[in-house]
């Protein structure tokens, strides 16, 4: 049931990315390359999710690489959403360096966080 719903996602995700990718020229967003950031980012973590579904239903692997997957999962979770804080804050902070500047913490924020999951 979870998978279907993982695969409906994604294909929501890619009607999302194609009537995007249409009507570019029409949008004029500020945060266009961080919008195209976020989307892959989820469909790599919505195909991620049902592959580690997979493995830990199936018994596919040995243990020591489910873990390693399952921290490479709990990894692009944290990066999924350092990359959603940085497209929000995209359009709080219009100038490219001020954007630059205000987002350093976040990125720290997420190095830290992946040293404490692995």
């Amino acid at each position: 049931m979870d998978i279907a719903m993982q695969i409906c996602g994604t294909a929501i995700l890619i009607v999302l990315l194609v009537l995007f990718s249409t009507k570019r020229d029409k949008l004029f967003l500020n945060t266009e390359k961080m919008y195209i950031i976020i989307l892959i980012v989820t469909m790599f973590l919505n195909a991620m999710d049902i592959v580690c579904q997979n493995f830990l239903a199936n018994g596919l692997l040995p243990e020591l690489q489910v873990v390693i997957l399952c921290k490479i999962y709990q990894m692009l979770i944290i990066f999924t959403l350092c990359c959603a804080m940085m497209y929000v804050s995209r359009d709080v902070y219009v100038k490219r360096r001020k954007f630059i500047v205000r987002s350093l913490p976040y990125i720290l924020l997420f190095c830290v966080s992946a040293l404490i999951v692995s």
